[in-house]
């Protein structure tokens, strides 16, 4: 009498317990970033492995310990970012990472790439940087009242440089020009200080990287966009 009987044996797979998962983000294209980057865990005793998916993970260890998450994108044309204990969520936590002036913008991405400065003066080339100010553009919604921010935040370099970008949800309608440009403001924090300061309204195209309220450059480089910080507002 014939009888059925298994034609493989069963595989126990290695079992592994994380702790939790860091996914670490392109701020533009919201693209999950794993080569090139570093992500550490200060406080805990074993740096992250990353898995198949990209995903940096850390085994069971003591999630007591941990102090911050910092990100480093090396050459990748991204800011870095940290992230305290009490703002890292359990199992997952999600990084959008800002991106630079170096950034490769392409066509259909809104936003600019901008200095912000103490205040303007006649020769260019020697106004001071406001350097390490948290900027972000913030869109006005198609009611013309409601006012929305940027889902990421940027911030100056050591020439007071910065990329800030606009990315809309699917539910998202800004309001429009006659012109279909859309009417933002940029807002700007001292890190140092907590004081917070911005500008008027002025309009920004869509699907374009930073043409409007322009100042060329001496030498004829490419038109930039300049700010000057005793020019904004409360």
């Amino acid at each position: 009498m014939s009888r059925p009987f298994p034609i493989y044996a069963p595989e126990t797979g290695y079992q592994r317990n994380v702790l939790f998962a860091v996914e670490v983000l392109d701020g533009v294209t919201l693209q999950r970033l794993s080569d090139g980057v570093t992500v550490k865990a200060s406080g805990l005793t074993h740096d992250p492995r990353t898995n198949s998916s990209g995903l940096f993970v850390w085994l069971k260890e003591d999630p007591s310990a941990l102090q911050s998450i910092s990100v480093d994108p090396g050459v990748l044309p991204f800011e870095k970012r940290d992230v305290p204990a009490a703002e890292v969520q359990m199992p997952l936590q999600r990084i959008e990472l800002a991106p630079t002036c170096n950034y490769p913008f392409a066509t259909g991405m809104t936003g600019l790439c901008g200095s912000l400065i103490e205040q303007r003066v006649t020769a260019p080339d020697v106004a001071q940087p406001v350097t390490d100010a948290s900027v972000r553009l913030l869109w006005l919604a198609d009611d013309g009242v409601t006012w929305n921010n940027a889902p990421t935040a940027s911030h100056t370099n050591a020439h007071g440089d910065f990329a800030v970008m606009l990315r809309f949800t699917p539910t998202d309608v800004p309001n429009l020009d006659a012109n279909g440009n859309l009417t933002v403001r940029l807002r700007a924090s001292r890190v140092s200080t907590g004081t917070e300061l911005g500008t008027g309204n002025f309009s920004l195209r869509q699907g374009r990287v930073a043409d409007a309220l322009t100042y060329l450059k001496a030498g004829g480089a490419p038109p930039a966009l300049v700010f000057a910080w005793n020019e904004l507002q409360p």
